[in-house]
Parts: C-alpha cells; sequence; structure tokens
C-alpha cells in the first residue's frame, strides 16, 4: 500500500485551478536556447569534442577572438547548465499534472506512468534514429523518483531532498569528469591496421572499441568514421554509429547526471508545491541568485579560464570544475528568469520565447530534425564545417525559426503536436488541440 498523497482524488479536497504559469513558459523557452548551444556541437562534430579545451577556428572572415569568446560562452554559461534547469521544470510539471489529475478525480499513478512510458518510447526513437544525445529516455527512467515521492512529501521535504541529490552528483560529476578527463587523449594514437581502416565506419567503430577501449572515442579515425557516416551514409551505417554513441550516453547519463537530473526533479517539484514559480517566496529567490551567483558562476568562470589558459590535465580540470559546478548556477538562471518573467520588464521579449516554451517537447524535436538535416547526409551534409562562433550563429537562427513556427502554431492550436500526442496517450484519451475562438 502507498501513503495518501497530498492531493487526494477525492472531492473532500480539490486543489485550486492554477492559471497558466507564465514564469515556466519563458523559462523553458530560455532553456531550449541555452540547451541548443550546448547541442550543436555534437549535432554538428564528433562526441570527441566534449574533451576540447580549445574552440574550433571558424575561418575565413570569422575572427579567432569570435571563436573563443563563442566557446568561452557555451562552457562557462551553458554546459552543464540548462540540462538542470529542464529537469527542474519537468519536475515542476509533475505537480501540475498531479493537481490536474486530483481535481478530476483520476488515478495519478496510472497516468504519470503512462506518462513515462510515452517519454522514454519517445526518447528511444529520438536517439537511435536521428541524434545520439536525446536525454527523454533518461528523464523516462528518474522519473521513478518523482511518482514514488513527489505526490506524498510536502514542498520542504522534495526541497532538501532533491538539494542533498544535487550536491551528490556535483561530486560525482567532478569526480567522474575528473578521472576521465585526466585520462586524457594518448599521446601519439597508434596506427590502425589496414583490416580496420577498409571497413564501413560502424564495423570500424566495433573494432576500435575492442583492440583501443577507453581510448577509441579520442583516436582520430573515431571522427573520422562519424564523419563519414553522418555525412556519407547509407542509412544502416550512420545507424550503428549513432546507436553506438547512443548507448553510451544513456548510461554516461545515468551514472553521471542521475544525481543531479533526479536532484532537480524533486527540487523543482518541491519549489512549485512552495509557489516559487509564480514569483513567491522572494527570499528563496533571493538565496538562489546569490548562490548562482556567488558560488556557481565563479566557479564555471574559473574552471573555463583555466581550461585555456592551461594545458595537459589541469586544463581538462578546469572543465571538470565548470561542468561540476552548474548546477549552483542553474538555481542562479531560474531565480533570474522568474523575477525577470514577473516583474513586467521586456514583457514583450518574455511573451515571445514564452510561446516556444509551451511546447518544448515538440521543439525540442524539431531542433533534432533541423539541426540534422543541416549537419547529416539526409540533409545538407555540413557535418564537421561549423566553427565555434559558426555555431552559435547557427543556433540562432534555428531558434528564430522555432520561435516563428511556435507562434504560426499555437495561433491556431492549443497545444504542440508531440505534446499533444504525449497528453492523449497518457490520458487515454483524445484531449482538445484546436483553439476555442475566445483563446485566439
Amino acid at each position: 500500500m502507498h501513503p495518501e498523497p497530498l492531493y487526494p482524488a477525492t472531492a473532500a479536497f480539490v486543489p485550486p485551478r492554477r492559471g497558466r504559469i507564465a514564469a515556466l513558459d519563458t523559462t523553458r523557452g530560455l532553456a531550449l536556447l541555452g540547451i541548443m548551444l550546448v547541442n550543436v556541437h555534437y549535432f554538428t562534430d564528433s562526441f570527441a569534442t566534449f574533451y576540447s579545451t580549445a574552440p574550433k577556428p571558424s575561418g575565413g572572415p570569422v575572427p579567432l577572438w569570435l571563436d573563443e569568446a563563442a566557446y568561452f560562452f557555451s562552457r562557462a554559461f551553458c554546459e552543464g547548465k540548462f540540462f538542470p534547469l529542464y529537469s527542474l521544470l519537468f519536475g515542476a510539471g509533475m505537480v501540475l499534472i498531479l493537481e490536474k489529475v486530483a481535481r478530476e478525480g483520476g488515478r495519478f499513478w496510472a497516468v504519470y506512468l503512462r506518462r513515462l512510458l510515452v517519454l522514454g518510447v519517445i526518447g528511444l526513437c529520438h536517439g537511435f534514429l536521428l541524434w545520439f544525445g536525446d536525454i527523454l529516455f533518461v528523464y523516462s527512467l528518474l522519473g521513478v523518483a518523482l511518482l514514488l515521492l513527489g505526490p506524498y512529501c510536502p514542498g520542504r521535504v522534495l526541497c532538501i531532498l532533491g538539494g542533498c541529490l544535487i550536491a551528490v552528483g556535483m561530486v560525482l560529476t567532478l569526480g567522474c569528469l575528473s578521472l576521465q578527463m585526466l585520462g586524457g587523449a594518448p599521446p601519439a594514437p597508434q596506427p590502425l591496421a589496414e583490416s580496420i581502416t577498409s571497413l564501413p565506419p560502424g564495423e570500424r567503430m566495433f573494432k576500435m572499441m575492442a583492440e583501443l577501449r577507453g581510448n577509441a572515442m579520442l583516436h582520430p579515425a573515431w571522427a573520422e568514421s562519424e564523419r563519414e557516416a553522418y555525412t556519407q551514409g547509407p542509412f544502416l551505417q550512420a545507424l550503428i554509429v549513432r546507436s553506438m554513441s547512443y548507448v553510451f550516453s544513456v548510461m554516461a547519463g545515468l551514472m553521471m547526471m542521475g544525481p543531479t537530473i533526479g536532484g532537480m526533479f524533486l527540487l523543482g517539484a518541491g519549489l512549485m508545491k512552495e509557489a516559487f514559480w509564480s514569483g513567491e517566496p522572494a527570499r528563496l529567490r533571493r538565496w538562489f541568485l546569490l548562490i548562482g551567483l556567488g558560488l556557481g558562476l565563479p566557479a564555471c568562470i574559473i574552471g573555463v579560464l583555466v581550461a585555456r589558459l592551461a594545458s595537459g590535465n589541469t586544463a581538462h580540470l578546469g572543465l571538470a570544475l565548470a561542468m561540476a559546478f552548474g548546477p549552483l548556477l542553474t538555481l542562479g538562471i531560474a531565480a533570474a528568469v522568474i523575477a525577470w518573467a514577473c516583474s513586467g520588464k521586456a514583457a514583450r521579449l518574455a511573451r515571445l520565447i514564452a510561446v516556444p516554451g509551451r511546447m518544448g517537447l515538440t521543439c525540442y524535436l524539431l531542433t533534432t530534425v533541423l539541426m540534422t538535416f543541416i549537419s547529416y547526409h539526409w540533409g545538407l551534409a555540413l557535418w564537421g564545417t561549423f566553427g565555434s562562433a559558426e555555431q552559435v550563429g547557427l543556433c540562432l537562427v534555428v531558434y528564430t525559426v522555432l520561435i516563428a513556427f511556435s507562434h504560426l502554431w499555437m495561433s491556431r492550436f492549443s497545444v504542440g503536436p508531440v505534446e499533444w500526442v504525449w497528453k492523449s496517450l497518457s490520458y487515454l484519451r483524445v484531449t482538445p488541440i484546436r483553439r476555442e475562438p475566445a483563446q485566439a
């Protein structure tokens, strides 16, 4: 038997209906851009880019200082900061669903299990068929923690549990990345036998893993295999290469980022119960700003500066530091965006990015479609040709497309297309999708 949830689905207690929380949509819309600024490196270049301590030159008319600035911005302010922010929002969304089911007298466990199952299937399709960096499947697995604790714990308890998990995740991230990065690349990559280099890229990578083990992904032939598979195809070879990277990505995500994601889930749910996303309490928001800007931001900046100014193991330790302290900066970003959204300042800009935030899952998947079309063999096949500054420019172009598409779609419909499928399958009923005349 399970303990009675805080929002029992009975007529004795019905949670009040919340209006749409603008701060959630604005934060989610900003998180889409932040995640894209990180993922663009892996949409358009090798998996080994993660270990790079220097920008990739754009060449041509683009000055090197722009590549340096783009690299610094991405590493210091985006990488390791926005997947925790999206995780925070995921936890907050759980409470909204819990309240909705309670008002309707439904069974939250059944609804939320189906929701996680559908998300997991979408994630697997996304990861194997489109892009190896999918995080949705990891969310579906770790979302069980929300199911077990979210409905039954007060907000403060969820915040404390989430904070403890985040602290564990920071230590784990710093330790794992330090050990992984201190391994570094082989000083002189050993040449591969002709019998391996002559193989198609998928089989070649399997052989490299058997011979080189942990150093396989850092070998130049690995990046060349990725380039060949993604820019030339055929689909089967790209699928093999992508599947290998995806399995590794899921394992690394669960082991290294799992505590941070799970902690952010719980913290986001707790903060929703404490009305944080509606702009209260202001004191907690100030604490988050202090933690984020006073601890997280300096640690991330120092880490990236060390990565750029030092060399060898010291440089890699700098990147590990910037990644590990990312969740602290995430809290500051969340508090800052909420304060902005609730202040009414630059309201037009807030509304502009809130619309793609209302259909965040659709936009997340559409980003993959657009980026892989630009990079892969079935589209423009430009994989490996973008420098650091060009990658930022590409993100701004794609994000503009997402905003335009979102505003056009939401002018006619009340929910994004993927969100509609997700919601319908979760509740086992076809939900209305067209906007009522009064909503238009």
